[in-house]
């Protein structure tokens, strides 16, 4: 991919969760940028955000950002700037997403199975799980969302 993108021309590049597996992310960037003019790239990257904060802070939550063997690369605001304007491409739109507030219902459902009754568990569960869109669209609009 690292070199395809400037072997072949093409109007539009998608790369949904591949550039973060880019052993040489600063040559694909660099490469991007010998594209012609109006070339359109949609992609999606893991960001630095809430659910790696989460698998950083506590051991029993499963790390699955910040794996060095999978991903080469965590992007970040600022890191992402960098790498448009090593390609010269300006963004033209954003969606950020993610699975933040999974993996933190994921990490309390891990840390509290062996300290809570089944029937307790069971009723917090329910009850984490009917604030999970509510509290990933909280994370999305400040910026911590794990995908963009």
């Amino acid at each position: 991919m690292t070199e395809a993108v400037s072997n072949f021309a093409a109007d539009i590049i998608v790369a949904w969760f591949s550039i973060e597996h880019i052993a040489n992310p600063d040559i694909f960037w660099a490469n991007l940028g010998k594209c012609c003019k109006g070339t359109v790239l949609a992609f999606s990257v893991p960001m630095f955000g809430l659910a790696t904060i989460l698998e950083s802070a506590f051991d029993v939550h499963f790390t699955r950002q910040l794996d060095g063997i999978v991903h080469s690369q965590l992007y970040t605001h600022a890191s992402l700037n960098d790498a448009f304007e090593k390609a010269a491409f300006d963004p033209v739109a954003e969606w950020v997403f993610g699975q933040d507030a999974l993996d933190f219902k994921r990490l309390l459902d891990v840390s509290l199975e062996k300290k809570y009754s089944p029937v307790l568990m069971e009723e917090v569960d329910q009850k984490l799980t009917f604030i999970l869109d509510d509290l990933q669209s909280t994370v999305d609009r400040n910026g911590l969302a794990d995908s963009i």
